[in-house]
């Protein structure tokens, strides 16, 4: 059965995770960005990845696995939030709902990933603007420099352990 290994990324934290799970696939498989994905019908397997937005797979990612049916699917993604985090568990499962009712889920993981310094940029303004709300706390700022060493070399190592399972 082919497998296809297929993401969406901002930073390249995404890719990252997909290139690692690729490096330990068996068997017949393909790699390659979302975007490029032109036929499914090929695949009997899929392992989709994506970047988080607003607690859900980035749009791009989130319109791709709603089409998938009747696969076996992995999911991985990955975050600012810490990987164990409520959010973080709140994140994949938002994902597992979308795709498990017409698709068999063999595989997740979500790990942490740098985020966009864009989107650190938008944050800051947006405290700025409302009244306390929003604000940059130590503790966020200490957030957002812990996911800048993400995904690291064990996270990459827990997503090959994970998906190795497409590998019995």
């Amino acid at each position: 059965m082919k497998t296809l290994i297929t993401y969406s990324t901002l930073t390249g934290n995404t890719q990252k995770v997909a290139e690692a799970i690729f490096e330990i696939l068996e068997g017949e498989k393909e790699i390659m960005p979302m975007k490029n994905v032109k036929d499914l019908a090929s695949y009997g397997r899929i392992i989709a990845g994506f970047w988080v937005d607003k607690g859900e797979a980035n749009q791009e990612a989130g319109e791709f696995i709603g089409k998938l049916k009747n696969k076996e699917l992995g999911i991985f993604g990955t975050l600012g939030a810490y990987h164990d985090s409520d959010h973080a568990t709140r994140c994949i499962a938002n994902v597992i709902a979308r795709v498990s009712k017409h698709n068999k889920v063999i595989a997740t993981f979500l790990c942490q990933g740098a985020i966009d310094p864009k989107i650190i940029t938008r944050i800051k303004e947006m405290a700025a603007l409302s009244s306390g709300r929003n604000a940059i706390t130590p503790e966020r700022k200490q957030l957002w420099k812990d996911a800048a060493g993400h995904p690291d070399q064990q996270d990459l190592e827990n997503a090959k352990r994970i998906f190795s399972v497409f590998n019995l």
